[in-house]
C-alpha cells in the first residue's frame, strides 16, 4: 500500500515535536507495537521498551532542533518508505548532530527509528 506522503511528514514532524515536550502518551500512539529503536547506545524492540528508553532520557534536560527533514525510497518504491532526519540536540552541555531515520508502517505508525551521530 502507498503511504500518503502529506500524513508521514506529518506524523514525522509531530515526533520530534512530542520528543522535545517529553509526551510519552502521545509518542506511545505514534509508534508501532513492534517498533525498533536503534542508536549510539544499543538496540530496543516493542513499544514498550522503546518507551522506557524515551522515559529515561526524559529526565535530562534537552533541547531539540529539526534542522532538515529528507525522503528516503526503497528501490522501486514510487513514495517514501521513510525520512532522514538530521537534528541538534543538546544535553548536560553536550550538542550532538544526529541523523534519525524515520520508517513507517502502512498504518502510519513509527516502525523504526534509527538514529546516528555525525
Amino acid at each position: 500500500m502507498a503511504l500518503d506522503t502529506t500524513l508521514t511528514l506529518a506524523v514525522n514532524n509531530k515526533y520530534f515535536d512530542r520528543f522535545q515536550n517529553k509526551d510519552l502518551n502521545y509518542l506511545a500512539r505514534l509508534y508501532s507495537n513492534d517498533i525498533k529503536l536503534t542508536d549510539w547506545n544499543g538496540e530496543w524492540n516493542k513499544v514498550n521498551n522503546v518507551l522506557e528508553v524515551n522515559e529515561a532520557f526524559f529526565e535530562n534536560e534537552f533541547t531539540l532542533t529539526l534542522v532538515s527533514t529528507t525522503e528516503f525510497y526503497a528501490e522501486g518504491a514510487s513514495n517514501p518508505v521513510g525520512y532522514s532526519n538530521v537534528i541538534t540536540l543538546e544535553v548536560g552541555g553536550e550538542t550532538l548532530n544526529i541523523v534519525d531515520e524515520i520508517v513507517f508502517d502502512d498504518n502510519y505508525k513509527i516502525i523504526s527509528i534509527y538514529a546516528t551521530q555525525q
